[in-house]
């Protein structure tokens, strides 16, 4: 029997929900502007540093939210079973915390490169502008999926052969290409990340806190029991 649901992948799930949480609350507090990371001049000028980091938290429109609980559903997941709870939350924080010193990097190169501009384009240029939402940690993710995790099913459509992972690598592509090219820049540097991270490393999120946010989630998420395996599982080609 195949698991199915968030049976293994309980982070999984809290991230989904709070990732749409924190997206309505965006919306309803009206903060699309203040999420969005800029390096200039909040960062340099303003020296609000929060930003380098809060701009993971929250998507600012509904379709790229659809986008990424998309990829989270069908991608994340795996990768969850495949880690563990414990190393998967690990792999998120150093994912988010990669991707925003890349990001620094890439708001200081672009400052000291692009022209500025009367349009959109140079004034966001010029300000190292990177769009609201988890796109590096979900480009992260979608590249360890393809790198740890088969495919699960392959059909054959007018010769071509696709498996599961377009469920996967079409709503990535859709969310790159949501607000160019910064939505690209944003995913590059995420599966740079991704590449740059080990598997093999040790690190994990401690017990003791692992067991506190289960218990915290646990009432406003629900919980999901895990389904027997079945004894004959086979891999098949339709």
């Amino acid at each position: 029997m195949a698991v199915v649901g968030f049976a293994y992948a309980p982070l999984t799930k809290v991230v989904m929900a709070g990732l749409c949480l924190t997206s309505l609350l965006v919306s309803l507090l009206s903060l699309k502007l203040y999420i969005p990371f800029r390096l200039h001049p909040h960062i340099l000028v303003y020296h609000q540093y929060w930003q380098a980091w809060a701009y993971h938290v929250a998507f600012t429109n509904s379709s790229e939210l659809f986008l990424g609980i998309m990829i989270l559903y069908y991608g994340a997941r795996h990768v969850e079973r495949a880690c563990g709870s414990r190393k998967y939350g690990m792999l998120l924080l150093c994912m988010a915390l990669m991707h925003s010193l890349f990001s620094v990097a890439w708001g200081w190169v672009a400052i000291r490169l692009a022209p500025l501009g009367p349009s959109f384009w140079y004034e966001a240029f010029h300000t190292g502008y990177l769009p609201a939402g988890p796109f590096g940690v979900l480009g992260a993710l979608v590249c360890l999926y393809y790198r740890i995790t088969p495919p699960l099913w392959t059909i054959s459509v007018y010769g071509t052969e696709l498996t599961d992972r377009i469920l996967v690598s079409v709503p990535l592509g859709l969310l790159a290409l949501s607000q160019p090219p910064y939505s690209c820049i944003s995913v590059v540097l995420g599966m740079l990340a991704s590449h740059l991270y080990s598997l093999d490393a040790a690190f994990q999120v401690p017990a003791r806190f692992a067991s506190l946010l289960q218990r915290a989630s646990a009432p406003w998420i629900g919980s999901q029991p895990v389904p027997m395996r079945g004894s004959e599982a086979q891999y098949h080609r339709i």
